[in-house]
C-alpha cells in the first residue's frame, strides 16, 4: 500500500508546485505593484517595448501552461489513482479543476474579447481544461470495461500527464529566459527568478515523476 501511495504523494506535491508557479511571484519585489505573478506573465510580456516593436518574438500563451496543466492534473489524478485515492478526495480534486480552468479566461473578458485572435489559443486551452474537469466529475472512474482496459487507460493518461508536466515546466522557463533581459530593462536592475518560477521547476519535475510512477504501477499490476 505504501508503494501505491508514493506516486499519489508525488502527484500532490507536483500539483501544489504548479499552483505556486501560477500564483507565486516570478519577479519578487517589496512593492506589490512591482511584483509579477506567474498568472500575469502572459499579459505582461506583450506590453514590453521589445515585444511591441516586434524585435523580440514571444509565444505568450506558453506562460499559461502551468495553470492549464494544473487544471488537467486535478482532473486526471482522480482518474489514474482510483485504486488508492478515496472517492470524496477524488471528487474534491475534480471539483478544484473547474475554477482553475476558468482562471484561463482573458482579462476583462466579454463576447468581443472572445472574438479577438490573440485570445483564441488561450480559449482553446480553457475549453479543453473545462471539458476534462466536467468529465472527471461525471466519470465513473472506469468501472465499466475489462480490468486490463482500465489499467491501460490509466497508464496512458498517466504518461500523457507526465509529458504535459514536462512541457509546462520547460517551455515557460525557456520563454522567461528570453524575456528576462527585456523585463530587466523595465525594472532598471538585474532580476533573479522568484520562488514562483522555482516552484514550477520543482513542481513540474515532481509531477512528471509521480505520473510516470503511477503509469509503471499499472504496468506492474497488469503483469
Amino acid at each position: 500500500m505504501k508503494q501505491l501511495r508514493a506516486p499519489g504523494l508525488l502527484l500532490a506535491i507536483g500539483l501544489i508546485g504548479l499552483a505556486g508557479a501560477t500564483w507565486g511571484p516570478w519577479v519578487d519585489a517589496r512593492s506589490p505593484g512591482l511584483t509579477l505573478l506567474g498568472i500575469d506573465l502572459a499579459e505582461y510580456v506583450k506590453f514590453l517595448p521589445a515585444v511591441r516593436s516586434g524585435a523580440l518574438p514571444v509565444i505568450r500563451q506558453l506562460f499559461y501552461l502551468p495553470l492549464f496543466t494544473l487544471s488537467i492534473g486535478l482532473s486526471l489524478v482522480p482518474l489514474i489513482s482510483a485504486p488508492w485515492l478515496r472517492r470524496p478526495l477524488r471528487l474534491l480534486l475534480a471539483a478544484l479543476a473547474t475554477p482553475c480552468a476558468l482562471a484561463l479566461l482573458p482579462p476583462a473578458w466579454s463576447p468581443a474579447t472572445f472574438g479577438q485572435a490573440e485570445f483564441q489559443p488561450q480559449l482553446r486551452m480553457l475549453a479543453v481544461a473545462l471539458a476534462l474537469a466536467l468529465f472527471s466529475l461525471a466519470a465513473p472512474w472506469f468501472q465499466s470495461g475489462s480490468a486490463a482496459w482500465i489499467r491501460r487507460t490509466r497508464q496512458a493518461l498517466a504518461y500523457f500527464l507526465a509529458s504535459l508536466a514536462l512541457a509546462a515546466t520547460v517551455l515557460p522557463l525557456w520563454q522567461w529566459l528570453r524575456m528576462q533581459p527585456a523585463i530587466e530593462s523595465v525594472y532598471h536592475r538585474p532580476l533573479d527568478l522568484g520562488w514562483g518560477g522555482w516552484s514550477l521547476l520543482l513542481g513540474g519535475i515532481v509531477l512528471a515523476t509521480g505520473a510516470v510512477l503511477a503509469a509503471q504501477r499499472q504496468s506492474t499490476t497488469d503483469a
